[in-house]
């Protein structure tokens, strides 16, 4: 059994590190739907884009 103060260390470290997941976790979660709306917003100006050329060539 670890001395009581090495076993508070140690829980305290437990119990940061678990923040420091729980927070890299959020931030991923971030990240990933920033460039979902990303991708989406870069599909709609492609069609857009698409959409036009296909009008400039028909008039």
């Amino acid at each position: 059994m670890l001395p009581d103060h090495f076993a508070q260390l140690n829980e305290a470290i437990e119990s940061q590190c678990d923040k420091e997941l729980q927070n890299a976790r959020i931030y991923r979660n971030r990240i990933i739907e920033a460039n979902r709306l990303l991708v989406e917003r870069e599909h709609k100006f492609s069609l857009q884009n698409a959409k036009n050329l296909l009008k400039n060539l028909m008039d």
